[in-house]
């Protein structure tokens, strides 16, 4: 029996995913969200797909598969609760997990200690990006990954978490930790610099740095996250661009009609069948340790 905690990305992004992995998938949501799902013409029709509770702590009671879609902050402490207080046995967590990396380590040894299986919503793991990234690296020159886009904070100017780098937004926290989770998988283990750039304090929007490892050529990447471009490409030297798009979710082929176009993605996040527990956790620890590398090095400057 599947439950959500959030009201905004776990209904329109999770819930669907969920409908569109299996018909048959039990899914309990406690009353106070009902009325957003039939709010939206793009989810009214999952109504008919979940159980209602009386209440969140209800929900929970019934509920043995977990998807978090909170702030960092509120996942990090929402979570150990949960555990301590429900018979949940795995649990799909939004990144970044925590607000810093240190938090991040001390949540994954807790849902460690009391084996609980897990899944972190790294989604540029789906987007096919790493036989192009292989290829790349068999070329043995230097690599350089461009992400740019505006934030929709920004566009809207809207004072929420994820423009604040203290409590995991910003351009590193919330968007960068994407493109260190991949490299993480592809090799790199070390980081040459890291320099963050902010108008304001605490609200850094653009992200330069490089990363190594044994045998692979530098990476360097650049993420501005308040740009009036959109761009995201991976190129080097001699081959030029061999990965482009406006946007990284604009790989995602499949038509998902009205919905929210990373369903696709999050469908497979959430599926059991296509993970191995054992790998992941070891995934998600050699990412944890490469993110804290990043933060122990960062250069912070502000604009004149």
């Amino acid at each position: 029996m599947y439950s959500i905690v959030g009201s905004g990305f776990g209904l329109y992004g999770y819930l669907p995913a969920l409908v569109r992995l299996d018909k048959n998938n039990h899914i309990v949501l406690p009353q106070k969200y009902r009325e957003k799902i039939l709010s939206r013409k793009e989810l009214k029709g999952f109504d008919r797909d979940i159980l209602w509770a009386s209440s969140s702590e209800e929900a929970l009671k019934k509920t043995t598969d977990l998807i978090m879609a909170v702030p960092p902050s509120a996942q990090y402490s929402i979570v150990k609760k949960i555990v301590k207080e429900s018979n949940i046995e795995t649990i799909n967590l939004e990144k970044p997990i925590a607000p810093s990396a240190e938090l991040s380590e001390d949540l994954l040894d807790f849902l460690d200690f009391h084996e609980i299986k897990y899944v972190i919503g790294y989604s540029f793991f789906y987007l096919n990006l790493q036989d192009k990234f292989d290829y790349l690296i068999d070329r043995e020159e230097d690599i350089y990954w461009n992400w740019e886009f505006m934030a929709h904070h920004f566009s809207m100017n809207l004072d929420n978490w994820k423009r604040y780098h203290d409590v995991g937004g910003g351009v590193l926290r919330f968007y960068g930790i994407h493109m260190i989770a991949l490299l993480s998988a592809l090799g790199y283990d070390n980081v040459a610099h890291s320099i963050l750039t902010q108008d304001n304090i605490n609200e850094p929007y653009l992200w330069k740095a490089s990363f190594s490892g044994a045998g692979i050529p530098l990476c360097n990447i650049s993420l501005n996250c308040k740009s009036k471009n959109n761009i995201f490409d991976v190129s080097n030297d001699s081959l030029g661009t061999v990965i482009s798009s406006r946007d990284p979710f604009d790989l995602i082929t499949e038509d998902v009609k009205d919905l929210d176009n990373r369903v696709p993605i999050l469908r497979k996040i959430i599926d059991k069948s296509s993970y191995r527990q054992y790998k992941l956790k070891s995934l998600y620890r050699d990412i944890n340790k490469l993110w804290k590398k990043v933060e122990e090095i960062t250069k912070i400057m502000k604009t004149c």
